[in-house]
């Protein structure tokens, strides 16, 4: 996992990207894009998601603030499973958080 120096409070945003054949989760800083984490996507891979929240939050400590997602990584991470916990819906990603995506 690429190591990214913070000094203040960030939130991170969790995108679901195609690169070739391959499916994969990039978790990038808010803003600016600069890679922080990325693996290979599973359909419905929402328990995943909540190991890389872990990492970040221990990695980076106090500098976590939050993991928010994009709309197209929501689908991907949650598919059709009606069973995923209300306490593991993060956030939607706004145009701010993920100018890459405009």
């Amino acid at each position: 996992m690429p190591y990214v120096d913070l000094v203040a409070p960030t939130r991170f945003v969790c995108d679901q990207v195609r690169d070739h054949a391959d499916d994969w989760v990039e978790i990038r800083l808010a803003g600016t894009g600069a890679l922080a984490w990325r693996q290979l996507a599973f359909w419905e891979g929402w328990e995943a998601f909540d190991v890389a929240r872990s990492a970040l939050r221990e990695r980076y400590g106090g500098t976590f603030e939050s993991l928010v997602v994009t709309r197209r990584s929501r689908l991907y991470l949650y598919g059709d499973r009606m069973s995923v916990p209300l306490s593991h819906e993060p956030a939607v990603a706004s145009a701010e958080d993920a100018p890459w995506q405009a």
